[in-house]
């Protein structure tokens, strides 16, 4: 009977524990720049899988705002990406993703660019920059050089010093490209 009762109370708590709904996130309801305060974690109810299904947060864009080319210069000195090595692991892809995440973490938006030069197998990752005053800027993550904005067919030089060019001329360019750290491959819609 004691054994029974058990189990009875055992099955009451795990049915009360599966009915208790996880705190959910509407859709448009948390503001842009805000934090969501109560997140779900898994839907309340039950699946066809042993796992429990992830609920979707809702995505929260930052708040950019507008900068100038000065300010642009002064956020390119204070930041550390173009320190980091160059290796087989760590290469343009990881340096352009990085220069973009310290951007948005200043509220500046900033997205990869990959240009492919004539002649080359691979291409090179480089980050734009939308400027209030010059336009869009093209930063070398590794070095933060300059360019100014090329189309296919065309020479990248660099926007000081217009003959310092790449030494091929441009194949082609994608733009807001996603990139992954681990295999390095970029890719676009």
């Amino acid at each position: 009977m004691r054994r029974l009762t058990i189990v009875i109370l055992i099955l009451l708590l795990a049915q009360f524990a599966c009915s208790v709904a996880a705190p959910q996130v509407q859709a448009n309801s948390v503001q842009p720049g805000a934090v969501p305060t109560e997140i779900a974690t898994a839907t309340p109810y039950p699946t066809q899988t042993p796992y429990p299904t992830q609920t979707a947060y809702p995505t929260i864009e930052p708040e950019y705002v507008p900068f100038t080319f000065a300010q642009l210069e002064d956020f390119l000195a204070s930041d550390t990406t173009k320190e980091n090595k160059f290796s087989d692991s760590y290469n343009c892809v990881n340096f352009s993703l990085d220069l973009v995440a310290a951007a948005h973490k200043h509220h500046f938006y900033a997205f990869i660019v990959s240009v492919k030069f004539v002649g080359e197998d691979g291409g090179h990752a480089f980050v734009a920059f939308p400027t209030s005053d010059e336009g869009e800027v093209w930063i070398e993550p590794q070095s933060d050089d300059q360019y100014k904005i090329a189309t296919v067919g065309q020479a990248l030089c660099l926007l000081n010093k217009p003959d310092e060019c790449w030494p091929d001329n441009i194949e082609s360019i994608h733009e807001a490209v996603n990139c992954d750290a681990v295999s390095h491959e970029c890719w676009w819609k």
